[in-house]
């Protein structure tokens, strides 16, 4: 509870904490590893955390707003 509440994340939101031990990515080298997610459910934009809502502004603007309707989503699938 400590890290999330280091990142900003209120107690009683929603969070998911995922642990995997195996083979580590490309990017890390050969070997086995744990591979640590801390993530939290958000429902609007302005409740992100300043850094990323500004990286999701200048890196990643698609992620700005969410798909409007499955069309969307199976025309993202295909790109």
């Amino acid at each position: 509870m400590a890290a999330l509440l280091r990142f900003g994340v209120a107690p009683g939101k929603y969070k998911i904490i995922w642990n995997r031990y195996g083979d580590r990515p490309a990017f890390a080298g050969k070997g086995k590893g744990i591979i640590q997610l801390v993530a939290t459910r958000v429902d609007t934009f302005e409740e992100l955390p300043g850094e990323l809502k500004k990286y999701i502004k200048e890196k990643a603007p698609m992620w700005l707003e969410p798909p409007r309707n499955q069309e969307e989503i199976e025309g993202l699938k295909k790109e």
